[in-house]
């Protein structure tokens, strides 16, 4: 539940966001792989590394999902208003590292 609630909020954020992670893309390099599978396990142990940063960082933005007993659904406005304040700043710059490493992977995968 709550990774569909966070992927759902992160979609938003991303939509209002979007200039500042297109930026991004310049950044992006390929990732040379010579064992495919290899390559998706290290991708994986990279991208968790960031996992309990961004759920802390989406637990300080959103407190009311800290909870195990309901499930709750972010009104877009709610999201909206955290995606335009400085406080997301973080969580947006845990997403850009991430993409930029996934994107990475990708082109290192099509190029393989």
């Amino acid at each position: 539940m709550l990774i569909t609630v966070t992927k759902i909020s992160m979609d938003i954020l991303f939509k209002y966001k979007k200039d500042e992670f297109y930026s991004i893309l310049s950044e992006v390099k390929k990732v040379k792989m010579d064992d495919v599978v290899k390559a998706v396990i290290k991708l994986s142990i990279e991208a968790r590394k960031d996992f309990t940063l961004s759920y802390r960082e989406t637990m300080r933005l959103f407190p009311v999902l800290d909870n195990d007993r309901e499930f709750i659904t972010l009104e877009e406005q709610e999201i909206i208003k955290v995606a335009n304040s400085k406080e997301s700043q973080k969580l947006i710059n845990l997403m850009k590292k991430d993409m930029v490493l996934g994107l990475g992977y990708l082109n290192g995968f099509l190029i393989y």
